[in-house]
């Protein structure tokens, strides 16, 4: 696990925080994975449940006091809770799933 971050302390607890308030009783465990910060859910015996994952655009765009205003207007934790183990990335435009350990997903083509 790597001490490295991608925002500062103020953001981080930010993210944290709504993790926290949605999943009460759960361990939050951040991380930088391939330049991505994400915030592994743990149940009480350490087990992964969800994974969240946030690019540095991501905490570029947004001040920490209103990160968690974002994420539940992109419904994340229920996209969390549905995607299983699977990655929950959000970027600017919305949710994407990817499968653990699968590299990131190609953005999907745009409708004329």
């Amino acid at each position: 696990m790597s001490d490295m971050r991608l925002a500062d302390e103020v953001t981080m607890r930010a993210v944290c925080s709504y993790l926290h308030e949605t999943f009460p009783e759960k361990r939050v465990v951040p991380r930088v994975t391939r330049g991505v910060q994400e915030f592994r859910i743990d149940d009480i015996y350490g087990m992964p449940l969800h994974t969240l994952a946030l690019s540095s655009a991501f905490f570029d765009a947004h001040a920490a006091a209103t990160i968690p205003a974002v994420l539940r207007q992109f419904e994340t934790a229920e996209a969390l809770r549905r995607a299983g183990r699977a990655v929950v990335e959000v970027s600017d435009s919305g949710l994407t799933v990817r499968q653990p350990g699968v590299g990131r997903p190609e953005p999907a083509p745009k409708r004329a």
